[in-house]
C-alpha cells in the first residue's frame, strides 16, 4: 500500500532551495524579494519619510509640563489647604444629626395619679415658615411610607397631655412654644427654636426640674438622604417627676359642685380652695371659668382659639391684666380681645 504524500507548501521548496544553493548569501546582504511579492508596486525612492518639528516637540513637552504643574497645585490645594473644610462639608453630606428630645418629668397628685404626661411625638421643621410643628406618630409613619423628603426633617419629641383637663389647668398650667423673647433671656439659656417649655402654673415654676437632657443620634444617609447605619446613639434623659399635694378626686368633686352652683346663682366666675388644717397643704384648687390646656400642646400659635371664646366670654379683664403674663403675652391677648368685641 502507497503511503500518501504529504504536501509541505511553498516555503518548504523554497527553504530547501536556499540551503541547497551553491551561492550563499554575504553577510550584511538583505534580500528584498520579499517586497515584492507582500508590497506590488513598491518602489522605494518614491518613500517618503515623515520628520518632527523640535520646537513643536518642545513646545508639546512645555505645554504638558505647564498643565500636569497646575494640577499638581490644585491637587495639592484641596488636599493640604482646604483638606479639613472639604472633608467637613463631605461628613455634612454623609453624616446627619438626629435631635432627640427629653420628655417632660411627669406630674402627679399625692396619691399617683397622673396630671400631666406625655404622649410620642415628632417635631416637624418647615423650612418655608422658618417654623417647627408637632405631629403624630401616625403621620410620621404615613410620611415615611410615602418616602415623604421632608422625613429628614422629622425629631423625636414628645407632646404634653392633660388627662384632666380644664379641672386641673390652674393648677398644672401648661406647655407652649418657647417665644423669641424668651430666646433672648438668660435664664433660657440652652434652649433652642421650637423648644416647649413651661408657660404658667407648675409647668413654669419647675421648668428646670421638669426638662429633661436632650440626646441625640449620629447617622451615616447615601445620596438620597436614607439612613444607611447608625454611628453613635447618645439617650436623652428624662425630666424628673412632681408629685403635688393636689388631691385629684377632690378636686373633681370640687369642680361639679362649683359649675352646678354657679349655673344655680346664675353667675359666670368662681373660686374654691381646700386646705388642710393639720398641715397646710393644698388639697384643690379651682377657678372658674377655666381651659383646657391640651389645646396649647399642639401647634403653638395654630391652636384652636375656642379655648379663649370660653375665657374671654366671662372674664376679660382678669385674661388680659394678669400679672404673671409677660408683655409679649398681653399684646396677643390684646389682639384676641379686639378679634372677637362680640364678646
Amino acid at each position: 500500500m502507497r503511503k500518501k504524500r504529504r504536501n509541505l507548501g511553498f516555503g518548504f521548496t523554497d527553504e530547501i532551495a536556499r540551503v541547497t544553493s551553491k551561492i550563499p548569501l554575504k553577510k550584511g546582504e538583505i534580500n528584498e524579494d520579499w517586497k515584492e511579492t507582500l508590497l506590488p508596486n513598491f518602489d522605494p525612492k518614491t518613500h517618503v519619510q515623515f520628520t518632527i518639528n523640535p520646537w513643536r516637540l518642545a513646545g508639546l513637552f512645555c505645554f504638558s509640563l505647564i498643565l500636569f504643574f497646575v494640577i499638581f497645585l490644585r491637587l495639592f490645594h484641596l488636599q493640604m489647604v482646604e483638606g479639613k473644610h472639604n472633608r467637613e462639608l463631605a461628613d455634612g453630606n454623609r453624616i446627619q444629626v438626629k435631635i432627640i428630645h427629653a420628655p417632660r418629668g411627669v406630674i402627679y397628685d399625692r396619691s399617683g395619679n397622673i396630671l400631666a404626661a406625655n404622649s410620642p411625638a415628632f417635631r416637624l421643621f418647615d423650612p418655608d415658615k422658618k417654623k417647627y410643628k408637632l405631629i403624630t406618630r401616625e403621620e410620621a409613619l404615613a410620611m415615611e411610607v410615602k418616602n415623604d423628603p421632608k422625613v429628614a426633617n422629622l425629631e423625636v419629641d414628645n407632646v404634653r397631655t392633660y388627662p384632666f383637663k380644664e379641672k386641673i389647668a390652674h393648677i398644672v398650667g401648661y406647655v407652649g412654644e418657647i417665644s423669641e423673647t424668651q430666646l433672648k433671656d438668660p435664664d433660657f439659656k440652652g434652649y433652642r427654636l421650637g423648644d416647649r417649655i413651661g408657660q404658667s402654673g407648675i409647668e413654669f415654676q419647675y421648668e428646670k426640674i421638669l426638662k429633661g437632657i436632650d440626646g441625640g443620634e449620629i447617622i451615616e444617609v447615601d445620596s438620597k438622604g436614607s439612613k444607611l447605619r447608625s454611628l453613635r446613639l447618645d439617650a436623652p434623659i428624662a425630666g424628673q417627676n412632681i408629685y403635688l399635694t393636689i388631691d385629684s378626686v377632690l378636686q373633681d368633686k370640687i369642680y361639679q359642685n362649683l359649675k352646678d352652683a354657679l349655673v344655680k346663682a346664675g353667675s359666670c366666675c368662681g373660686a374654691a380652695v381646700a386646705v388642710d388644717p393639720q398641715n397646710g397643704q393644698v388639697l384643690a384648687l379651682l377657678s372658674l371659668p377655666s381651659y383646657d390646656p391640651n389645646i396649647f400642646s399642639e401647634n403653638g400659635d395654630e391652636f384652636n382659639i375656642s379655648c379663649f371664646y370660653i375665657v374671654l366670654q366671662y372674664n376679660k379683664y382678669k385674661f388680659y391684666f394678669s400679672t404673671k403674663a409677660s408683655k409679649e403675652d398681653k399684646i396677643f391677648r390684646l389682639n384676641i380681645l379686639s378679634k372677637y368685641k362680640k364678646l
